[in-house]
């Protein structure tokens, strides 16, 4: 998962807050201790968590159906 955080008062060049380095008011790190995320958006820090799928890829698509589900294929379905 990668995470970006944007700076409330972005600079150009560098800067830091609490250890986490920014550049040109964006900071992009790989995890983010709880505290420190609390703090962040305690002062106006944008936090954007993005998930980022790792493999050799191509990827196989899902399948329409799964073995011995028979139900409609509809948009909205009722619960059980």
């Amino acid at each position: 998962m990668t995470i970006t955080i944007r700076h409330p008062r972005p600079e150009a060049g560098a800067q830091s807050f609490i250890g986490v380095g920014f550049v040109d008011g964006v900071a992009t790190v790989d995890a983010l201790h709880p505290e420190r995320e609390r703090a962040l958006i305690q002062h106006g820090f944008t936090i954007e968590r993005e998930n980022v799928l790792t493999g050799n890829g191509p990827f196989e698509p899902l399948p329409d159906a799964v073995e011995g589900d028979d139900r409609p294929k509809t948009s909205r379905r009722r619960k059980a």
